[in-house]
């Protein structure tokens, strides 16, 4: 993938920025060894992945800045959304921010929002469990091509970024998304081919390379 340039770097977190609120995510196409190498694990089950990563978003009440949980290391840890952006973009990677279809249609009340928050947090210093690995090996050995019902979310960043929309206090189509056989990102990308989520922001012919791929 082309590196992009400042001109198209600047643009795009400049537009993610501005568009993102709490409740989105992000799927990001690291640049980096292990960005590639979670790529190729994964499409050796299925079909071929944009991203390797994904990533919750959500405003600080304090200091009224975005953040994410940055589940990428092997240890989850909380940064501003645009230094983890500009890390990202600045060794080669890209980034899209989607919405919840029910997110899009209907704001997250307060209450809400500040569940969704309170998760995210409560997951800073998580590590890499067996689980996410051994799903991971056992699709890349093509001992099966799906992660298993009701396990989907023990696959790390799947499970950092989209367990807490599974609460009951939230409502987002819970058992859909729980009995999702994709791994994250695929997971991810397919919700974005079925309309299950909204493009936000990023750069638009990520999202149309994304729409293609099967």
């Amino acid at each position: 993938m082309p590196r992009a340039s400042d001109a198209q770097v600047s643009r795009e977190i400049g537009n993610i920025m501005y568009s993102a609120r709490t409740c989105d995510f992000g799927i990001t196409r690291s640049a980096t060894i292990y960005g590639r190498g979670i790529r190729f694990m994964t499409s050796r089950g299925m079909h071929r992945a944009w991203g390797n990563h994904n990533f919750p978003i959500w405003e600080d009440p304090e200091s009224g800045m975005l953040m994410t949980l940055q589940i990428e290391t092997p240890k989850a840890r909380i940064v501003t959304l645009r230094e983890y952006l500009e890390d990202t973009y600045e060794k080669g990677g890209r980034v899209i921010v989607c919405r919840p279809d029910l997110f899009t249609l209907v704001a997250p009340s307060p209450e809400k929002e500040r569940h969704l928050r309170m998760a995210w947090v409560a997951m800073a210093g998580t590590k890499y469990d067996k689980k996410s690995i051994w799903q991971i090996l056992k699709m890349y050995c093509r001992i099966r091509k799906h992660i298993p019902e009701n396990t989907k979310e023990h696959v790390y960043c799947t499970e950092g970024t989209f367990a807490p929309y599974m609460d009951e206090q939230v409502g987002w189509i819970p058992d859909q998304l729980r009995n999702e056989s994709y791994p994250t990102p695929i997971h991810s990308e397919h919700m974005l081919r079925q309309g299950r989520v909204e493009f936000v922001g990023g750069g638009k012919d990520v999202k149309e390379k994304i729409l293609r791929l099967y």
